[in-house]
């Protein structure tokens, strides 16, 4: 492959696959033109170009299914977080909890289970939409392979999915969950505004957290 090649495909494969956020700062000067994207996608597909893999071969290809097909699983992969950070980060409170997975949602309710193309659970993800206010709310997203990136990719893809489909989107976060990084990115990325309740949480070691909300309304 020549320098050439290997840069447009490598184009190709970016425009194509890697997740991007408009906008960004350097030295303190703001730069809401500029593509960034994913820094570990990137290389990647880098490493994949570089070594003439196929796009369409060697990926795990990560899909949301219907919950109620792995509700046992699911119940099973909440209860190993009793009494863990990652519980009070999902609930916000102090509480142990596991979702109740109808074997028919009621209108508007969304339970999805994150499986790989080998049909392997490997996360959660649920929201509500209340379709008369035009509005998605009470979102809820846990990964049982923590260190897999690709749960938050997925959760990425849904919030794009339906930002252009209703008037408002909105959900919470407890301070100190690390994905705040990335919620602020989408939420800039669609002119959203994030709201700050400071210190409306308490952990079981006594420690404050702050109640973070995020709205994304059209128009705004």
């Amino acid at each position: 492959m020549t320098t050439l090649e290997f840069r447009n495909e490598l184009i190709k494969r970016l425009n194509k696959n890697a997740n991007r956020y408009h906008g960004g700062k350097c030295n303190g000067k703001e730069f809401p033109e500029v593509e960034t994207f994913d820094v570990d996608e990137v290389y990647e597909i880098i490493d994949r170009v570089y070594e003439n893999v196929p796009e369409d071969e060697g990926w795990i290809k990560y899909m949301l299914v219907p919950a109620i097909l792995y509700k046992e699983e699911i119940i099973k992969e909440f209860q190993k977080l009793y009494y863990t950070e990652d519980m009070f980060f999902y609930t916000g409170c102090l509480a142990q909890w596991y979702p109740n997975i109808k074997d028919i949602p009621d209108d508007g309710d969304f339970d999805y289970a994150i499986v790989n193309n080998a049909g392997k659970l490997i996360g959660y993800l649920s929201y509500k939409a209340d379709y008369y206010c035009s509005k998605v709310y009470n979102f809820g997203l846990v990964s049982f392979d923590r260190e897999n990136p690709i749960i938050g990719n997925d959760l990425y893809k849904k919030l794009e999915e339906l930002v252009p489909c209703f008037h408002r989107i909105e959900w919470r976060m407890v301070g100190g969950n690390p994905v705040e990084k990335h919620y602020d990115k989408f939420c800039k990325l669609h002119n959203g505004k994030k709201h700050i309740l400071k210190d409306s949480i308490r952990d079981k070691n006594g420690n404050y957290h702050d109640d973070i909300i995020y709205e994304i309304v059209k128009g705004e």
